[in-house]
């Protein structure tokens, strides 16, 4: 089972359900400009980002790549954007359950302040804005051992360590850093009033980290304090052991041991004062 989608339509040009329009402009410039490496467009349930990696708001894949192609719709020609989906097991088996089986694009018309819009984002719903968009489902594809093998390229295998930084403080930094970014274009042109308050939030969220940062680093202390006690006392329990043990299983040879008695016949040799 590939989690790998086919192209399919996830937008209409026009009149949407709820009133607004989506514009001609806006996919023809989303179809040009997406990249991966300029910005990854990921899923989310209903639009909704959990921080969180085990949230129900987690998100459930990546948004591969995009086209636009003009179709017959209702009659006339419209414009739609297509999208390729790389998907999480989770969201498959969403899927197969028919839930959330629709998708409602997320498009910054004015993507870091450039005048041209972009994907910057994609949620899975029962409720499409978008008129015209198509049912979501996963293609099944079963690969044949040594099919190709002679176009077929492969690399050695090599173990690789993964090492991680033991820095709580450096997810929030980067999630602040997310933060500006995406909403700093938007901010400017609002005002100096809107840009004082972003930037307060900012120093807020900042100080925020600062603190979770200092905490995380006190408690490491404090558990590693612990684990060095912890081996110091198993240490010195296994040499009272060991002392233990010989103790008992070499006798001191002075020592000599009292004679047995023999009793008295049923005299007795106690004194009576």
């Amino acid at each position: 089972m590939s989690n790998k989608t086919k192209f399919f339509r996830v937008a209409v040009e026009g009149d949407t359900i709820d009133g607004r329009v989506i514009e001609r402009a806006w996919i023809e410039q989303a179809a040009k400009s997406y990249s991966q490496d300029v910005y990854g467009a990921r899923i989310w349930v209903e639009h909704l980002r959990g921080i969180m990696p085990d949230s129900s708001f987690r998100a459930y894949g990546d948004v591969m790549a995009v086209k636009s192609e003009e179709i017959d719709f209702n009659g006339s020609k419209k414009l739609a954007l297509f999208a390729q989906l790389d998907a999480t097991p989770d969201l498959v088996e969403m899927n197969k359950k028919r839930q959330k089986i629709f998708t409602s694009i997320e498009i910054d018309p004015n993507f870091q302040g450039k005048g041209s819009a972009y994907l910057v984002g994609l949620a899975v719903t029962d409720s499409p804005a978008s008129i015209g968009t198509e049912k979501l489902s996963f293609s099944s594809m079963v690969a044949k051992f040594g099919e190709n093998s002679k176009t077929n390229l492969f690399s050695t295998a090599i173990e690789t360590e993964m090492e991680f930084e033991d820095d709580s403080k450096n997810m929030f930094v980067g999630m602040i850093q997310k933060f500006s970014e995406f909403f700093t274009p938007q901010i400017e042109k609002q005002g100096e009033e809107a840009k004082q308050n972003f930037s307060d939030v900012k120093q807020v969220l900042e100080q925020i980290a600062e603190t979770f940062g200092k905490q995380n680093t006190a408690f490491s202390t404090i558990e590693h304090d612990f684990n060095e006690l912890k081996t110091k006392f198993i240490s010195l329990e296994q040499k009272y052991n060991e002392l233990s043990e010989a103790f008992h299983s070499h006798p001191d040879p002075n020592h000599q041991k009292r004679p047995e008695s023999t009793g008295n016949a049923g005299t007795s040799t106690a004194v009576v004062y």
